[in-house]
């Protein structure tokens, strides 16, 4: 695929299992590696999608309607913001405090199950739900602006569906999580 070949030996102190122990006993490291990537990747795609948000505001102001009123005035569009404005926040809320219940957890030494760790996996994926249906609506909203190349809207819709598209938020989390809060093995050996 056009990738670089190199002939290199890493030595094997400087690489580890995503499954092994943290050999770095402090924080941000107990709580493990994944806990780390899989939310930031959510954080970020939520920014993204607040950000379309934020567009769709900007545009409402100078856009006009077919009777020459400005896009702000749309019931529409105000629902849309609205309802948008809240799905992010709420996602992004529970994805950072979820996350934040973990750090403190590791902070105070405490161990963290899988079952906090599945809460954390779950709340990931559901702002990657949230912030596509977000993405979606505000893209719908933004009328034929984001049809065009120098769109900022059509821009942060395009590289925030396919920050979506990345495994580590996607929905095969569910059934993991799944398996986890019923007690079941969850044939993988990390939840997140």
């Amino acid at each position: 695929r056009g990738g670089i070949e190199c002939d290199v030996t890493v030595d094997a102190d400087l690489t580890c299992l995503l499954t092994a122990p943290s050999r770095l006993d402090r924080m941000p490291y107990r709580v493990g590696p994944l806990s780390l990537v899989f939310p930031g990747g959510a954080a970020a795609l939520a920014g993204v999608a607040q950000a379309a948000v934020d567009e769709v505001i900007a545009l409402a102001h100078v856009k006009r309607t077919p009777h020459g009123e400005p896009l702000s005035s749309d019931i529409r569009l105000q629902e849309a913001i609205g309802r948008a404005s809240a799905q992010i926040r709420g996602a992004r809320l529970s994805l950072f405090g979820i996350a934040g219940e973990l750090d403190r957890m590791a902070e105070a030494r405490e161990p963290i199950t899988d079952s906090e760790r599945a809460a954390l996996r779950g709340t990931t994926t559901h702002t990657m739900e949230v912030a596509r249906t977000v993405l979606t609506s505000m893209y719908e909203a933004g009328s034929s602006n984001p049809l065009y190349t120098d769109s900022r809207l059509g821009r942060l819709f395009r590289d925030g569906h396919a920050a979506a598209q990345h495994r580590n938020l996607s929905t095969e989390a569910y059934p993991l999580i799944g398996r986890v809060l019923l007690g079941l093995p969850t044939g993988e050996p990390f939840v997140c």
